[in-house]
């Protein structure tokens, strides 16, 4: 999916309840909001670059160090930036929160409430 600066788009997991939860909030806003389930339509690397980049944070920052297949397959391994957005790229499912591209603007939704921030 190529993101341009005047859309709105929500990326999440929905396997995950924070993601649902995010998503159901999300669907509630009146403005035109596009959402990308994470497990169906992985992130690009150009994409995940461009989210970090805005967030100012590592690819390994966005991963959720507590999901079962990170304890069990990755941690521990060492990689550098472009390994990491490989994971991320390949393991979707391991982003920690979901993200709001909104014209423009980065964040993350910590919280389902999150999605709502201008």
């Amino acid at each position: 999916m190529q993101i341009v600066n005047s859309q709105s788009v929500l990326f999440y997991n929905g396997d995950d309840s924070l993601g649902k939860k995010t998503r159901a909030y999300a669907s509630t806003l009146g403005a035109k909001l596009n959402f990308q389930e994470l497990n169906s339509a992985p992130l690009s690397t150009t994409t995940l670059r461009v989210i970090l980049d805005a967030l100012k944070l590592a690819p390994k920052d966005l991963m959720n160090k507590a999901h079962p297949r990170y304890q069990a397959e990755i941690r521990g391994k060492e990689f550098d930036d472009e390994g990491w957005l490989n994971v991320l790229k390949k393991n979707p499912y391991l982003i920690k929160w979901p993200i709001v591209f909104n014209n423009g603007r980065v964040y993350l939704c910590q919280t389902p409430n999150d999605v709502f921030k201008k």
